[in-house]
């Protein structure tokens, strides 16, 4: 068999193996128990994000931008995490300053400077998907739960899969 072949099957595995995974535990939310802290679980979460949306211009992508403002902890651990990974081929990018983000993670304001219309805005700030954002992650006693933005998640910019938006609390936005 030849060995390319082989490793890139086992990397597709692993790959679909920590979607399932990610997915198992998403269906009951994800618990902060010990181990993980929040920061540890929001950054598997914009991973796993970016692997559930499908972007209208992918085919002309060869990396995808991943932006994270104001939280230096969750932009540590998204870079470990991420450390020579891709998603569907295209090179994971972080916190690159002064293009536009495929998505953006925001603690406190958003930069215009950093969205395009292609952007998934991503946030832990109460009421975020209510007021506009994509995806809010809401912490619910010691779990955190994505909340999507319907009106965001239905575009000809993006598409959410419909695996995510299951495990997910839909906002109809305003």
């Amino acid at each position: 068999m030849n060995r390319k072949f082989v490793l890139e099957f086992h990397s597709s595995f692993k790959h679909a193996l920590l979607s399932i995974v990610l997915l198992s535990f998403a269906a009951t939310s994800f618990a902060l128990a010990a181990p993980y802290k929040p920061h540890e679980v929001k950054a598997a979460y914009l991973y796993q994000i970016a692997n559930f949306v499908k972007w209208s211009n992918e085919s002309q992508k060869t990396k995808l931008y991943f932006c994270i403002r104001d939280d230096q902890q969750l932009s540590r651990t998204f870079v470990t995490i991420t450390k020579g990974k891709s998603i569907r081929g295209l090179d994971i990018v972080t916190n690159e300053q002064g293009r536009p983000c495929d998505v953006l993670y925001v603690s406190k304001t958003i930069v215009d400077s950093e969205l395009s219309a292609q952007t998934v805005t991503v946030s832990s700030k109460k009421g975020f998907a209510k007021s506009g954002g994509t995806i809010e992650l809401r912490q619910i006693k010691d779990k955190i739960q994505p909340i999507v933005n319907l009106k965001e998640s239905k575009s000809d910019r993006f598409s959410i899969s419909s695996k995510f938006m299951r495990i997910s609390k839909i906002e109809r936005g305003s």
